[in-house]
């Protein structure tokens, strides 16, 4: 049986997840593997910047979160 070298995983409305698979890594040419491994940094910033989004939403939802004090005569 021949070895599969992508893996895909899909649940409807929640993620989609993209594998390749290590062993199959020696079957790409030796450029195609160069870039995969040189885009695990662009794949790393882009995560750095949905936590940084998420992190912002928390803290605006903090900010908003603030009571306000109302005198009462």
């Amino acid at each position: 049986m021949a070895e599969k070298l992508f893996e895909c995983e899909y649940t409807q409305g929640k993620e989609l997840v993209f594998r390749i698979k290590r062993p199959g890594m020696r079957l790409l040419s030796p450029e195609a593997r160069g870039h995969l491994l040189d885009a695990r940094k662009d794949v790393l910033m882009a995560v750095r910047s949905l936590i940084d989004a998420a992190l912002s939403g928390l803290e605006e939802k903090k900010a908003s979160r603030k009571r306000t004090v109302i005198k009462v005569e």
